[in-house]
């Protein structure tokens, strides 16, 4: 599903808002390119589905390959909401992108706690992704319309590819780095590490993801505000990368000193050998 997203987004929405200027112009193409990319990711994903059962060596093959075609909905449900996505950052309307994200959230966490309630297994998991991408393209829509045309554009697609190549590598690289270590750890590791290296490190992980993804949101568009103006673009990024090094460090710091106790009392008996690992 990772690197089918990689297929999906190819950085469009970031090459948007770095040509805001010219929304107008690339909107329609960037469109249609996205939803394309996006139906490819589906593609592959399907394909890919008979083999990452077998890779996984699961005993019930038939319902993981079930599971990733329900999961393959999302690239495409994705890629419709790139363009009105772009145009709320490029507005600077964090407030809509943080109510869309809060919501999703929400609705996603609510369908999976249902699902898994009622005894759907792995499709607890899968079906509210699904629900909550649609439910997420449908608000960006509302919130940022944007007018298109029938006409792909194909044309201007090749000016979108040469940006989106560059994009594409980091997000491999990205992807490699995020997801490496849980295949390596399947493959080598019995399943109770593995489990308890994926629970540590995303507990570890949270003081960042709660600063560095909030600040990119903002700090992104903001910059390309000053692409006119290299000092200051570059002082602005000085400035951020200050305090978010003041902000999480000390917050990384922190959990690493209070695992222990929070470990024992939120989370019981069951996960006390994660506690070194997320120290």
């Amino acid at each position: 599903c990772a690197l089918a997203g990689i297929v999906q987004q190819g950085g469009i929405q970031q090459i948007l808002v770095q040509r805001q200027e010219a929304l107008g112009r690339w909107a329609n193409a960037a469109f249609w390119m996205s939803l394309g990319t996006g139906l490819l990711a589906m593609a592959l994903m399907h394909a890919a589905a008979p083999a990452a059962a077998g890779f996984l060596r699961v005993e019930a093959p038939g319902r993981v390959t079930r599971v990733i075609a329900a999961l393959a909905l999302l690239p495409p449900l994705q890629a419709l909401g790139t363009v009105p996505a772009a145009r709320l950052r490029i507005d600077l309307r964090f407030r809509a992108i943080a109510f869309v994200e809060v919501f999703t959230i929400c609705v996603d966490v609510a369908l999976k706690i249902s699902l898994a309630l009622a005894g759907y297994g792995a499709f607890a998991i899968a079906v509210p992704m699904v629900v909550a991408a649609l439910v997420r393209t449908a608000i960006l829509w509302a919130l940022a319309p944007v007018r298109l045309r029938l006409t792909p554009e194909l044309a201007l697609w090749r000016f979108l590819i040469t940006d989106s190549a560059f994009l594409t590598v980091t997000l491999v690289c990205y992807t490699v780095i995020s997801y490496g270590d849980y295949l390596l750890l399947g493959c080598f590791a019995s399943a109770a590490t593995t489990g308890e290296y994926f629970f540590a490190f995303n507990l570890a992980m949270q003081p960042i993801v709660m600063f560095t993804e909030n600040l990119s949101q903002v700090l992104f568009p903001a910059l390309v505000l000053l692409q006119g103006d290299a000092v200051r673009q570059r002082d602005a990024f000085v400035r951020a990368s200050r305090l978010l090094a003041a902000v999480a460090i000390p917050a990384c710091l922190g959990l690493a000193i209070v695992s222990d106790p929070l470990i024992h009392i939120v989370f019981g008996s069951k996960w006390l050998p994660a506690i070194p690992l997320v120290q």
